[in-house]
């Protein structure tokens, strides 16, 4: 595989042999989709540890599952953390715990050991296995975030 740097001192070189041939354009296309790729994404924006809680409408804690959170305006990656037995999770985007990117996110709940849990009935209103229809809207903040218990009414 090439480097980053081989990719870019090449490029030069492309553009003028494509220069002569029109037909190719589509190898000198992706040619630099590789050089743009290589130069990194949204996703390395710098992360802030969430930590939270899901309970269920009784007040007693959501044992299982997955929470997501989606960037409100599509912005961000999309993050998520493991629900503990104790309700609690830490949001993870590429290292486990290390929390999300700063901004507005829509949250979903996912039920855990289904195929597809948007498909399937969990032990709290479907209403919240899409980040749509949950009504759920989270904004991360630049620190370290502890948010208020997720209750699923």
């Amino acid at each position: 595989m090439r480097s980053c740097e081989s990719e870019v001192r090449s490029i030069p070189a492309m553009v003028g042999w494509f220069s002569c041939r029109p037909r190719n354009l589509t190898c000198l296309a992706l040619s630099l989709a590789a050089f743009v790729g290589c130069q990194g994404s949204s996703s390395s924006a710098p992360t802030y540890e969430v930590k939270g809680k899901v309970l269920l409408s009784n007040g007693k804690p959501l044992g299982s599952g997955l929470v997501k959170f989606v960037s409100a305006d599509g912005s961000l990656p999309e993050v998520s953390g493991e629900i503990n037995p104790d309700g609690g999770f830490a949001l993870t985007t590429r290292n486990p715990g290390d929390g999300a990117a700063p901004g507005k996110y829509k949250v979903r709940i996912e039920p855990v050991g289904r195929k597809d849990p948007r498909k399937s009935r969990p032990n709290f209103p479907v209403k919240y296995v899409d980040e749509d229809s949950s009504g759920i809207e989270v904004t991360v903040r630049a620190e370290p975030n502890q948010l208020d218990p997720i209750t699923l009414k």
